[in-house]
């Protein structure tokens, strides 16, 4: 293992100065907080989520859904991600998909 330069405290480049360096001095500024509460009307979830197995629905279209409700299992023995509800609304549509209405 290399052993710390004994003048390493007196090397430190102070941080405003580093960054005018890089040339992101003009990025760096402090914005105010927007908070929107965006909330969407309607939710696609794909059954297939990456390279695993597709997920199964474990509901059906009308079924009505909270927060957190599972909505779709990984097939047993496979590889694959459960699906969870995004928010609470009304199940409209399975197939490639699960579609929510909120």
């Amino acid at each position: 293992m290399e052993e710390v330069n004994i003048s390493r405290d007196y090397r430190k480049v102070p941080a405003n100065r580093l960054t005018n360096r890089l040339g992101l001095a003009e990025y760096d500024r402090h914005l105010q907080f927007v908070d929107n509460n965006l909330k969407a009307g309607r939710y696609v979830l794909p059954l297939k989520q990456h390279i695993g197995a597709h997920s199964v629905p474990v509901v059906k279209p009308g079924d009505l859904v909270d927060t957190g409700t599972l909505v779709a299992v990984i097939p047993e023995n496979s590889i694959g991600a459960n699906l969870h509800s995004p928010a609470k609304g009304i199940v409209k549509e399975v197939s490639a998909n699960i579609v929510i209405e909120a």
